[in-house]
């Protein structure tokens, strides 16, 4: 494929368009839902944003890392201007798909979990106490 062709492909509205497909699929995106771990609904899924973009299911996948790539160095960056107190200054530096990708903003934080630590110096104490 052309670079121009490539361009064009990708170009801001169509990166947004399919930004929009994923979205609407939460079950490629969002480790929580009942089907994100079934192959065949997620494959099933890349299939119809392919079918609708006119492309591959691989380069959906592609399109998709490379997204998910963008966005966690943009949220990164963004992170570190607020700490540092640069914010106003450098909020025009935000990725045009910054925004529209905030849906994914809390995907890869770590689920509630119970600390087995307590439950194992609580188990040990009963068991030298019998």
């Amino acid at each position: 494929m052309a670079t121009s062709e490539c361009s064009e492909k990708w170009s801001n509205v169509n990166t947004c368009i399919f930004i929009d497909l994923y979205k609407e699929r939460p079950y490629l995106w969002n480790p929580k839902h009942l089907q994100y771990k079934n192959k065949l609904i997620r494959f099933d899924g890349l299939t119809e944003i392919g079918n609708i973009m006119k492309i591959s299911v691989e380069e959906c996948e592609k399109k998709i890392k490379n997204l998910l790539s963008q966005y966690a160095r943009e949220k990164k960056k963004n992170q570190e201007n607020k700490k540092s107190g640069a914010g106003a200054s450098t909020a025009k530096n935000i990725w045009f798909a910054y925004e529209q990708m905030h849906f994914l903003q809390d995907r890869n934080k770590p689920m509630h979990t119970r600390d087995t630590g307590e439950e194992e110096t609580t188990s040990a104490v009963l068991v030298s106490i019998f």
